[in-house]
């Protein structure tokens, strides 16, 4: 990975430079142009498929419990007791036929359900939890055996798998009569020095694949990166002073991906994750400088700094999931808390100032810092389209803008958005943004904007023309 991004890094200046001036067309030849697109291209879409780990069934049979039986005991009090009961009935001749049969009988009371044929197990993984598994079996033998699915009622955390206690990790039947026990049949087994987190997949054991299956990854920079190409079409409209084009690029880094049962909520995660991203939007002409001449002073300080934000070619911060809640699992909706920060980079020039010309104003790159939380909801309809809606109050604060004055507001940011993918291609979405931003200190419309964004995340890739 470090040698691809290297390659890149070093290319991908010298192709830019190669696409500017005459004096560069001479020195650099069309074939010597599309070698260096060739080998970006290749360095972006070669395969690094990496093996984290592997899952197998270590005993196709499994004990099942009554968990009507085993409901607010200790299993391992339960099974110390069955021990003991059973030491007890060797010794038979110390007792009297009366206390034989009434210890036999407590023992057939205490027994667990006969075992668990397996059949298949199928593992739904989901930014390192075992989302969802189901386990496919019968109990009983021939014609007397009976059909059985077990699942769970909340994720496991892939990372605490081998460290778990054995009778931690449980799994029910849809009466939620009968359970049994993940590390009772279940392994997993992770390569010195790959024990990461893994982002999505879904593994199947069965008989054919020796109820065997490995977990791989592929690392490549496609996979890494989400890739977004959008336009404004309040600012195509000249109706907004907005970006007519977008791009974006977000990565996604876990830190805590595991749940907490917190108040019986078991689908909970806390600091689950952190998402990093930097966007550039290109302004019309008119539209690419931010007047600082038209603050205005009134009792509560500057107003019309809403502009400062919106006009902003440049925008990189990070986003952190505090909290994270589903209401049970596969639930169509998913809520949660975060906390964001990011800095701003803005076009600025002074109309006032008597040393500006009006053909060359005087422009510089001013810079805004933002803080701030918020809440929000998002829902899938499909596996391959869904929902968000979020709302964040920010903190600006702006330190090189006037020389004299610090400038700090505050905003309410309302978003929502709708994504689309075709298949199970995720890397090819379609998505529509609709966001209102409104300053605090001013309701006019000069403290607020509206953005209306029309795109597609895209694969990370570098066509070549096609030859005549």
């Amino acid at each position: 990975m470090k040698k691809i991004v290297l390659t890149i890094l070093l290319l991908l200046p010298l192709l830019v430079f190669c696409q500017e001036g005459e004096e560069t067309e001479e020195k650099f030849s069309e074939e010597k142009k599309k070698e260096i697109i060739k080998i970006i291209e290749e360095r972006l879409e070669k395969k690094s498929e990496v093996k984290l780990g592997t899952f197998k069934v270590s005993n196709e049979k499994v004990k099942v419990y009554d968990l009507s039986d085993l409901k607010g005991k200790n299993l391992d009090k339960i099974a110390k007791w069955m021990s003991d009961l059973n030491t007890l009935v060797k010794n038979k001749g110390d007792l009297d036929k009366e206390q034989v049969a009434a210890l036999n009988k407590k023992i057939d009371e205490m027994k667990p359900e006969p075992v668990l044929k397996i059949d298949s197990v199928h593992l739904d993984i989901r930014e390192g939890n075992i989302y969802d598994i189901r386990v496919m079996g019968a109990i009983g033998d021939g014609e007397d055996s009976v059909k059985q699915l077990f699942t769970n009622k909340r994720p496991f955390a892939i990372s605490d798998f081998n460290r778990a206690s054995k009778d931690k990790w449980l799994l029910y039947d849809i009466k939620k009569e009968k359970g049994i026990f993940i590390k009772d049949f279940l392994q997993y087994d992770y390569k010195n020095g790959q024990n990461f987190v893994i982002d999505e997949d879904t593994i199947s054991l069965n008989r054919e694949n020796k109820f065997t299956g490995s977990v791989e990854v592929n690392n490549n920079l496609k996979q890494l990166i989400d890739f977004r190409i959008y336009s404004d079409f309040l600012g195509l409209l000249n109706e907004e002073s907005n970006g007519i084009v977008n791009f974006e690029g977000n990565s996604l880094f876990y830190l805590f991906p595991k749940n907490f049962n917190l108040f019986n909520f078991k689908y909970t995660f806390l600091l689950k994750k952190i998402r990093t991203s930097v966007s550039y939007s290109r302004f019309d002409n008119d539209d690419r400088a931010y007047d600082i001449a038209s603050l205005n002073r009134n009792s509560s300080g500057f107003s019309e700094l809403i502009p400062i934000i919106q006009k902003s070619f440049l925008k990189a911060g990070g986003e952190l999931d505090i909290i994270e809640y589903h209401p049970y699992k596969f639930a169509s909706i998913t809520l949660y808390g975060k906390a964001r920060f990011n800095l701003y980079f803005t076009e600025t020039e002074d109309s006032a100032d008597p040393t500006a010309d009006d053909d060359e104003p005087n422009t510089v790159n001013t810079t805004s810092l933002s803080w701030g939380l918020g809440v929000g909801a998002s829902s899938k309809r499909y596996a391959n389209f869904g929902i968000a809606a979020s709302v964040f109050w920010d903190r600006y604060q702006n330190n090189n803008l006037l020389e004299d004055n610090i400038l700090n507001f505050d905003a309410i940011t309302l978003q929502s958005e709708a994504f689309f993918y075709p298949g199970a291609e995720s890397n090819n979405a379609v998505f529509l943004r609709l966001a209102y931003t409104q300053g605090r200190r001013d309701l006019s419309s000069r403290e607020n904007f509206f953005s209306f964004q029309f795109g597609y995340r895209a694969e990370l890739k570098i066509n070549r023309k096609k030859e005549d």
